[in-house]
C-alpha cells in the first residue's frame, strides 16, 4: 500500500513538472526572455527596470492576455510570514553574511501593471477587472486599469457608480471624468508618466481630492466661502482656569551695589 502511495506521488510530481515546462514554453517571449521574466520586472526597485517591463509587454501585445487574465483570477497572495520579514531585517542590519532574502512576488500587481501597459489592447480583460471591484475588500487599482483601457470599459465604469463601496464609486466617477476630458493621465506621453506605481500614487491623490470635495459639499458650514476649513474647537472645549495659587508674581532683581 505504501509503495503505491509513493508511485502516485512520483507520478503526480512528474505530471506537474511536465505541465510547468509546457506552460513556460508556451509563454510569449521578448528578446529571448519569457513573459514571466518581464512581469517580475514590474516589482523592481528601479524605475528603469519597470519601464523596460512595460515596453516589453507592449511589444508582446495581445499574446500576453491569456496568461495575464489567468494570473488575475488567482487569489491575492497571502502576507509574507513574520519569520521571513524578521530574517530579512536581521540580514540587512549585519555585514557578516551577505544573503538576500527575496520578497514573494505579488502576482496581482504584476498582472495589473501589465494590463495597464497594454492599455486599449487589454479590452478582453474588462470582465475580470470588473470582478475585482466586487471582491471583499474590492481592489480599487482595477478602476484605474479599466480607465486606461478606454471606451471599451465605459459600461463597467458606469456600473461601478452603484458599487457598495464608496471608494469604488468615487474612483469610477474620477475615471469617467478623466475619459470625458481626455486627460493625459490616461495617455501618458513618456515612460516616466506611464510607470504604473507612479500613476497609482497619482490616482490615489485624485481619490483623496474627490473624497475631500464630497465631504465639503455635505458639510458646507465647516468651510469658508473661499473653500478653506473653518477653525473650530472640539465640542465642550473650554480654556482651563488656573487657580490664584498657581500665579507667580514677577520679582525684579535689586539694584546692584555701586549703582545707587
Amino acid at each position: 500500500m505504501r509503495r503505491w502511495r509513493w508511485i502516485a506521488v512520483v507520478g503526480l510530481s512528474m505530471i506537474a513538472l511536465v505541465l510547468a515546462v509546457c506552460w513556460r514554453q508556451a509563454e510569449p517571449r521578448h528578446q529571448g526572455k519569457p513573459l514571466s521574466f518581464w512581469l517580475r520586472g514590474f516589482e523592481s526597485e528601479t524605475m528603469e527596470a519597470r519601464w523596460q517591463s512595460a515596453e516589453a509587454l507592449r511589444q508582446i501585445g495581445t499574446n500576453a492576455l491569456p496568461h495575464l487574465i489567468a494570473q488575475l483570477r488567482q487569489p491575492v497572495s497571502r502576507q509574507e510570514p513574520r519569520w521571513r520579514q524578521t530574517l530579512r531585517m536581521f540580514l540587512s542590519k549585519q555585514s557578516l553574511i551577505k544573503i538576500t532574502v527575496p520578497r514573494p512576488p505579488d502576482r496581482r500587481v504584476e498582472a495589473l501593471a501589465a494590463l495597464d501597459a497594454l492599455g486599449p489592447l487589454a479590452k478582453t480583460a474588462v470582465p475580470d477587472l470588473e470582478a475585482l471591484l466586487h471582491e471583499s475588500p474590492p481592489d480599487h487599482r482595477a478602476i484605474m486599469v479599466l480607465a486606461r483601457i478606454g471606451p471599451e470599459a465605459l459600461p463597467a465604469l458606469s456600473r461601478a457608480l452603484t458599487n457598495d463601496e464608496k471608494v469604488i464609486r468615487q474612483g469610477a466617477q474620477v475615471c469617467l471624468n478623466l475619459l470625458q476630458t481626455h486627460n493625459e493621465f490616461l495617455a501618458p506621453k513618456n515612460g516616466e508618466d506611464a510607470e504604473f506605481m507612479r500613476r497609482g500614487c497619482q490616482f490615489n491623490l485624485m481619490l483623496l481630492k474627490a473624497a475631500f470635495e464630497d465631504y465639503r459639499a455635505q458639510h458646507p458650514e465647516q468651510f469658508t466661502p473661499e473653500g478653506m476649513p473653518r477653525p473650530t474647537s472640539p465640542q465642550d472645549f473650554a480654556l482651563p482656569e488656573f487657580p490664584e495659587t498657581n500665579r507667580v508674581e514677577a520679582v525684579l532683581p535689586g539694584t546692584p551695589p555701586g549703582y545707587e
